[in-house]
């Protein structure tokens, strides 16, 4: 009987080696890719965000993260710090992004695309955060993702100023 060889593993999930943010994605289809490298340029550019990638356990395993680093917060406050998660699964990826209950209150959800308004109105609350999870495969449903992200950004702003504003 036949060894079965073996088979590498994608990089999304292989524990054990820190992958690239290239590597995380190389392999998907060109829409997905595109629109992903867009959000993450974008995205990248908001004053005091830092991009990492860590390992989420077996659901989202590898995920690009988003976070406004704030000294001495913790507890619910540190969840409202985290912008938004890239999760590359090869067959939907998509991008995840945390909204407080009192972010929810001001966002002014009638002026809001719809590629962003019925994920939020169907978003998924666990301990106080509700999950907005999208799937852009266009260069306007990133430019309204940003929007989202732009507006988090201003709203963690003023609750929550960043050191060297405060």
């Amino acid at each position: 009987m036949a060894k079965p060889g073996i088979t590498a593993r994608i990089p999304w999930e292989d524990r054990w080696n820190a992958p690239t943010v290239e590597a995380l994605l190389k392999d998907h289809k060109e829409s997905h890719a595109k629109a992903f490298n867009s959000f993450l340029e974008g995205a990248s550019k908001f004053e005091g965000v830092a991009l990492s990638i860590a390992w989420h356990g077996e659901a989202w395993k590898w995920a690009i993260e988003f976070n406004l680093p704030h000294a001495g917060l913790g507890g619910k406050e540190a969840d409202q710090m985290s912008m938004a998660y890239i999760v590359p699964r090869p067959e939907t990826p998509e991008v995840a992004i945390p909204l407080a209950p009192s972010f929810l209150e001001v966002l002014p959800m009638r002026r809001i695309n719809r590629f962003v308004r019925e994920p939020i109105r169907s978003a998924r609350q666990a301990v106080d955060v509700h999950w907005g999870l999208f799937t852009p495969s266009a260069q306007t449903e990133v430019d309204h993702l940003l929007d989202l992200f732009k507006r988090k950004h201003k709203w963690i702003a003023l609750t929550h100023p960043l050191p060297s504003q405060a």
